[in-house]
């Protein structure tokens, strides 16, 4: 027997130093009593775990040490040994590859705050030149030491670069994410304060007050709108936009000297259209009213220039009189629109036949005939020209051309009795008034 375990031996030795340590391993486990079989076997599976290890093949080199003979904990071993090169990694300069390789024995002694370690070192060096980038390092650091408070503080120094290169609305979006850390939330405020001063300065007058108007009661945001607006009074003042300048002061009631600069305002705005609107009324030139009213900008007029639109009423009136006068009933119609029924007699003369014709009427047959206050209408498909003498109604293909072609016999704002004129005959129609 012993002759048959020293053969055995000898192979299982050839085996090892053929290289094969896994067959040379089991072949010394068969003979383990046999000198020292057993301890060469042992030796052969740790070197080979130490080579695995070198490697960096841990599930082999732990496969190896657990198939050792003895108390040897395989896990504790190999996780030692990655520990170690891990180490060596990050001593050689290797930052990354040794935070993961930490990583890999996350649940190994410290081997997880080690990896974290190695990552905030690296965020912090980073922070020198790419504070964005370091801030989004830490972040990922989760709750490890004051990672939070270091991403925080970046994140802060990041929105205040970016308020004091004038990106106010960045800004204010980054110190309004870092919510309660410092005085970000007060920051948000004084970014966006600060905005609408630079507004101000540059003559974006809307936009700085609708600025200072959401900013609520924060500082003197409310004086600060008054002053905006009287700024921008001034403004307008200076470039000779003289109505504009008036009713910005007015808007601003008792403020300063506003009610004064106002009125001064009006007064170069208003006073010399007005002298020659009255004389112009006084010489009945209404057309010249009516020339200087199509330029002179009279709504929210003070109290103190209503005589402006009374005598642009006046003109209107009579010029709308004076077409009529002269059988344009069409031309004058568009000056008595201009004014209220109330005037003068404006109602009764819009209940003349050649106003109450206006509109889209239909006879029962379901024909449809149209007259337009612009003197155009369209009798059943056919588009005219026409005007109207008392209740003669003149057709034509232009305006130089009108004929009597119709009469009314009658016309209220419902119904109309309409008859065509042709050969010397009238053949009436009656019209009722469809809604348009």
């Amino acid at each position: 027997m012993q002759r048959v375990n020293a053969l055995r031996y000898e192979d299982a030795a050839a085996l090892a130093e053929a290289g094969d340590w896994e067959a040379a391993a089991a072949a010394f486990d068969a003979i383990a009593d046999y000198q020292d079989a057993s301890s060469r076997a042992n030796r052969l599976r740790h070197e080979a775990a130490l080579a695995f290890a070198d490697q960096g093949e841990w599930d082999k080199a732990k496969a190896a040490f657990a198939a050792m003979d003895g108390e040897m904990d395989a896990n504790e071993t190999v996780n030692a040994m990655r520990y170690e090169a891990a180490e060596k990694l990050l001593n050689a300069g290797q930052p990354d590859t040794a935070a993961a390789a930490f990583d890999a024995i996350a649940a190994y002694r410290d081997a997880a705050d080690r990896a974290s370690q190695i990552r905030y070192d690296a965020a912090e060096t980073l922070s020198a030149t790419d504070p964005e980038a370091a801030a989004r390092a830490f972040e990922q650091l989760g709750d490890f030491s004051d990672a939070a408070e270091r991403a925080s503080a970046l994140r802060y120094g990041i929105a205040e670069a970016t308020a004091a290169a004038g990106d106010w609305q960045s800004a204010a979006a980054q110190f309004e994410a870092l919510g309660a850390y410092a005085d970000s939330a007060d920051r948000v405020l004084q970014v966006r304060y600060e905005a609408a001063a630079q507004m101000v300065l540059r003559q974006e007058w809307d936009e700085a007050v609708a600025m200072y108007t959401a900013l609520g009661d924060y500082a003197d945001c409310g004086e600060r709108i008054t002053m905006t607006r009287y700024a921008q009074a001034e403004a307008a003042e200076a470039a000779g936009e003289t109505l504009a300048a008036a009713r910005l002061y007015r808007a601003l009631g008792d403020y300063r000297d506003a009610a004064d600069r106002a009125e001064k305002m009006y007064e170069q705005y208003f006073s010399g259209p007005m002298a020659a609107m009255e004389q112009a009324i006084q010489a009945k030139r209404y057309q010249e009213v009516l020339q200087i009213m199509s330029w002179l900008d009279v709504s929210d007029l003070p109290s103190r220039y209503a005589s402006l639109t009374t005598m642009h009423q006046e003109a209107l009136y009579q010029e709308a009189e004076r077409l009529l006068g002269e059988g344009k009933p069409y031309e004058a119609y568009a000056y008595y629109q201009q004014l209220p029924e109330s005037y003068r007699n404006v109602s009764s003369r819009m209940q003349r036949p050649c106003y109450l014709l206006l509109g889209t009427w239909e006879d029962r047959n379901g024909n449809r005939y149209i007259f337009r206050g612009e003197g155009v209408c369209n009798l059943n498909g056919e588009a005219l020209y026409f005007n109207m003498k008392g209740y003669d109604l003149y057709t034509g293909q232009t305006r130089d051309s009108l004929t009597l072609t119709h009469r009314l016999s009658s016309v209220t704002r419902s119904t109309a009795w309409l008859s065509v004129i042709k050969d010397k005959k009238e053949v009436g129609v009656q019209l009722t008034r469809v809604k348009e």
